[in-house]
C-alpha cells in the first residue's frame, strides 16, 4: 500500500466495491480478476 500511496482503508474500500461489481473475488491469500477490462476502466479513476 505504501507504494500505491493508499490507506488501507482505501484499499479495502476499493476491493470490496469491485468484489461487489464483480470485478474480482476476494479471498484469504489472494485475489482473483474476473473482469480484467472492467478492473482496467474503474482501476483509472480510484485515487
Amino acid at each position: 500500500m505504501q507504494m500505491t500511496g493508499m490507506t488501507s482503508f482505501t484499499v479495502t474500500r476499493l476491493l470490496s466495491e469491485w468484489e461487489q461489481r464483480g470485478i474480482i473475488a476476494s479471498h484469504p491469500r489472494s485475489v482473483l480478476i474476473k473482469d480484467l477490462l472492467g478492473l482496467r476502466t474503474h482501476g483509472k479513476g480510484a485515487a
